[in-house]
């Protein structure tokens, strides 16, 4: 049989340059048999591009891989080693998004920060110290706060929680303002009164209840008109003041002076004027005119005869 002029195209020749593929590659076995599968992808994409039918050129049990559509994306030849084909050039990578930025936290930006406010809520006290609770709002910034004594004097400062002020006397009323500041300006409260503890006593002076020349002795050098109180803890000068057994007043700080022993022998015999008291140098500062009076004849309640207790120094 005469053999037709070869189509310029190729066409008409690539079905049987296929079979004849496929006959000497199922003769080399199993590995032939993947050779095959390969020469079918390979067949199809030129019968794309060639416009062929290649669909009867392999027969057996193997299909023919079927041809894509000429405008669909290029078929993905499936790797022998197993490995995964790699992505077509064409494919542009996704971008990453960019994180947002942190904002700052609420309250803390110069847009918000305002001036602080402050609130005495209320105070404990000691004999002497008084210690000021307080409410505060920062304003959004960084605070301090510092305690003022009658508006000026500034006697502590730090912690907005509470502020203290030590080294007080007893039984003293004291006027306070806290003054609150961060970077955007300050403020203060207004008045605030609070006292120290209160430490009271009792006189004890044995003329009251004995009958001595002593006790009748009316004179700046006997006892028949009390005990003297002077303004000055070295009881100089005339005394300002007398004050009987029973007398009571309040205790602001004590103080040194002369020392007075309570007992003795006088010409009319030996008379303890306050049994149980031991001779002492210390004066007590009394809370009502501020005068001073010997702790050898003044007791501070709830403690021992010879016990100052927690009544603070001057």
């Amino acid at each position: 049989m005469t053999d037709s002029a070869p189509d310029p195209s190729g066409r008409r020749d690539l079905p049987a340059v296929i079979a004849s593929w496929r006959d000497q590659l199922r003769e080399r076995g199993g590995a032939g048999r993947s050779l095959a599968m390969v020469a079918a992808a390979v067949a199809a994409v030129l019968a794309v591009a060639m416009g062929v039918a290649v669909a009867d050129s392999f027969g057996g049990d193997e299909p023919a891989p079927a041809a894509a559509h000429a405008d669909s994306a290029s078929t993905e030849s499936p790797d022998p080693d197993g490995a995964e084909a790699a992505p077509s050039e064409s494919e542009e990578p996704t971008a990453e998004p960019e994180p947002e930025p942190e904002s700052e936290p609420d309250g803390t930006t110069s847009d918000t920060l305002s001036e602080p406010t402050v609130q005495v809520s209320g105070h404990s006290s000691g004999t002497d110290s008084i210690t000021l609770d307080l409410t505060y709002d920062d304003g959004g910034g960084k605070v301090t706060c510092d305690l003022l004594r009658d508006g000026a004097v500034k006697v502590g400062d730090g912690s907005c929680d509470s502020l203290t002020e030590d080294g007080l006397r007893a039984s003293t009323e004291h006027t306070y303002r806290v003054r609150i500041t961060n970077a955007a300006g300050d403020s203060t409260t207004g008045d605030y009164r609070a006292s120290t503890a209160t430490v009271k006593g009792q006189v004890y002076f044995g003329c009251s209840e004995m009958d001595t020349a002593y006790c009748d002795d009316t004179s700046a050098a006997g006892g028949g008109n009390g005990i003297g109180l002077f303004d000055n803890p070295g009881r100089n000068g005339s005394p300002v003041g007398h004050v009987r057994t029973g007398d009571r007043y309040r205790a602001i700080c004590w103080t040194t002076g002369p020392s007075i022993t309570p007992r003795g022998q006088e010409a009319d015999g030996y008379h303890d004027y306050h049994p149980g008291k031991d001779t002492s140098n210390k004066q007590i500062l009394l809370g009502d005119g501020d005068y001073y009076i010997p702790f050898a004849w003044f007791n501070i309640d709830g403690f021992a005869k010879n016990s100052v207790g927690d009544l603070p120094p001057c």
